[in-house]
C-alpha cells in the first residue's frame, strides 16, 4: 500500500488535466512549425541515404539490391537522430537524454520549454530555409531528375529528325511520342513503372511524414517529457520512451520505400545487371 502511494506521488504531474498529448501538440502548432522541422528532417535523411550510396559505389558496391537496403536503413537511423536533435533544440532533453526543468508554460499545466540547452530560445522556424522535398534515387541525383535527364536526349533526336511543321506533328498523333517508345520491350516497360512506383513511394511517404509531423513530434515530445520526470523505477515501465512511440509511428514509410526499392533493384538486378544506378537503368530501358 505505502509503494501504491508512492507511484501515485510520483505520476501525479502527469494527472493533472491539462497535460494530454492534444494540449502539447496544440502548444507545438502554436509556437512553432512542426511541419518544416520534419521537412529539414527528411532532407537530412535523404542526403544522408544518397552519401550512403554514393560512398558504396565509389568502394565497388555496384550491386543496387545492396546499395539500397543499406542506404534507406542509414537514412532511417539519421531520422531518428534528425528527431532527438529536435528535442534538444527544443529544450525537452539535455545532455544526459533528461528533460530540462526550464522553459516556459505554453499550456496549463504542461512546462513545454522553447529554447535550447541552456541559452536562449531558438526560433528554428523564423531561421531556417525551407529545404526541397522529396527523396532520391540513393545514386546521385532525384529520382524523377533522372528519369527526365534519360528522356531528353532521345526526345530531342526524335524532334530534330523530324523536320515537319508543328501543326503536322500534332495531327499525326504525336510522331515523337511513337518513335520514343516503339522499341522498348516488356522488360523495359516494367523496369519504367517499377521506376515510377518508386518514385511516387519516396514523395508520398515524404508527404505523410510531412503532413503527421505534428502527431510525430508530440509523441516524441510527450516520450521525453514522461520519461525525464518518473523515477529510475518507474523508467523501467516506459523504457521504450519517445524512441518507442515515433518508431511506432514512422517504421512502415521507411519500410514500404525498403520493400519497392528491393522490388525495383531486384528486376534490374536480373533484367538489366549491367546497371549500377538508377539513372543507368532507366536509360537501358529507354534504348
Amino acid at each position: 500500500m505505502p509503494r501504491t502511494r508512492a507511484l501515485d506521488d510520483e505520476l501525479a504531474p502527469f494527472k493533472r488535466p491539462g497535460w494530454t498529448r492534444e494540449s502539447i501538440k496544440a502548444a507545438l502548432e502554436r509556437r512553432y512549425s512542426p511541419r518544416l522541422h520534419m521537412s529539414m528532417i527528411l532532407a537530412a535523411s535523404g542526403f544522408s541515404a544518397m552519401l550512403a550510396s554514393w560512398f558504396l559505389l565509389a568502394f565497388g558496391v555496384h550491386a543496387m539490391l545492396v546499395r539500397y537496403p543499406v542506404a534507406i536503413t542509414l537514412a532511417y537511423v539519421t531520422f531518428l537522430v534528425g528527431v532527438w536533435t529536435w528535442l534538444r533544440a527544443m529544450g525537452f532533453v539535455d545532455n544526459d537524454g533528461k528533460r530540462q526543468g526550464s522553459g516556459r508554460d505554453l499550456v496549463s499545466g504542461v512546462d513545454i520549454p522553447s529554447g535550447g540547452g541552456g541559452g536562449g530560445g531558438i526560433d528554428i522556424a523564423s531561421r531556417a530555409p525551407l529545404p526541397r522535398g522529396g527523396g532520391g534515387s540513393f545514386d546521385g541525383g532525384g529520382a524523377s531528375t533522372s528519369f527526365a535527364e534519360s528522356r531528353a536526349p532521345l526526345v530531342a533526336a526524335n524532334l530534330q529528325g523530324d523536320s515537319a511543321p508543328a501543326s503536322r506533328v500534332s495531327s499525326s498523333g504525336g510522331k515523337a511520342g511513337k518513335s520514343l517508345f516503339d522499341g522498348i520491350d516488356g522488360d523495359g516497360i516494367v523496369l519504367l513503372v517499377l521506376a515510377l512506383a518508386l518514385v511516387a513511394v519516396v514523395f508520398a511517404t515524404s508527404g505523410y511524414l510531412i503532413w503527421c509531423a505534428p502527431d510525430v513530434l508530440t509523441e516524441a515530445a510527450f516520450g521525453a517529457m514522461l520519461t525525464g520526470s518518473l523515477a529510475r523505477t518507474t523508467k523501467r515501465q516506459t523504457s521504450e520512451g519517445w524512441i518507442g512511440g515515433v518508431v511506432k509511428k514512422t517504421w512502415w514509410p521507411f519500410a514500404l520505400v525498403m520493400l519497392v526499392a528491393i522490388v525495383f533493384a531486384g528486376f534490374v538486378a536480373v533484367h538489366f545487371p549491367e546497371a549500377s544506378t538508377f539513372r543507368q537503368a532507366v536509360a537501358l530501358a529507354l534504348r
